[in-house]
């Protein structure tokens, strides 16, 4: 997963990628729900690519993400919750998000003087698109330590690297992906983000066991630690030896 600042639609994005932030994603949905799938049809689905794990190493480092601070940049409080025991703030700008109309064509609409026009909050609600920016920042007392954006219409997450490992990423990506579509994927990876899409995965597959779901046999064999949680019917079944 990529990281880099966040901002509204340019002028100079390619139609293609407006017209998935406009709300007509490619993707397709996913053939099962995700604590069906198995580690591996996980990733198989939401990764599209490889990123080189030292190509944003400047982001694990405070000073790397010192444009996030001070917290006041982000003055709308979306969480708080002990890591370690370590209260971390989770915040976000309050900023409104804009979208570009497309016409049938999906090609951009533009007014009389040929600038981009942009759907209007009733329009945007009807899409069921974000109506404020997304992006939510994880801070300490000492300044930004994280976050999470729209990264062309992935997710991009990243903490700094004496806070990796402790569960703030795992907890801003989950947050990233509620109410998003079944179709959303993560996008390009590093091998960190390899390891955070498994530890949501997991999440997942947490999340669904203590919902009493029936959550396959070969996904808890992914899981061993989880199989205490499930219930008899949950757990996996030896395969009985061929009496032929």
């Amino acid at each position: 997963m990529q990281i880099r600042r966040s901002g509204t639609i340019s002028e100079d994005f390619s139609d293609a990628l407006i017209r998935h932030l406009a709300g007509k994603p490619t993707w397709t949905d996913p053939s099962k729900e995700f604590w069906q799938m198995t580690k591996q049809e996980f990733m198989d689905f939401h990764r599209t690519g490889w990123i080189p794990q030292d190509a944003y190493e400047k982001y694990e480092t405070r000073e790397g993400l010192s444009w996030l601070s001070p917290m006041s940049k982000n003055p709308v409080l979306h969480s708080r919750k002990t890591f370690n025991g370590k209260e971390i703030q989770f915040r976000q700008s309050g900023e409104k998000s804009q979208y570009t109309r497309l016409d049938e064509n999906d090609y951009i609409v533009r007014d009389e003087k040929g600038l981009a026009t942009y759907l209007t909050d009733e329009e945007i609600r009807a899409k069921k698109l974000p109506t404020h920016d997304s992006t939510i920042v994880a801070y300490d007392d000492q300044g930004a330590i994280g976050l999470v954006s729209n990264e062309f219409g992935v997710p991009g997450v990243w903490v700094i690297k004496e806070y990796q490992g402790k569960g703030i990423g795992t907890y801003l990506l989950s947050e990233w992906m509620k109410d998003r579509p079944s179709s959303q994927k993560m996008g390009q990876m590093t091998d960190n983000g390899k390891q955070l899409t498994f530890a949501y995965h997991r999440k997942l597959i947490q999340k669904a066991i203590e919902e009493g779901k029936p959550v396959p046999p070969e996904v808890l064999q992914d899981y061993p630690e989880l199989k205490g949680l499930a219930s008899k019917d949950q757990q996996p079944q030896p395969l009985e030896a061929d009496k032929s």
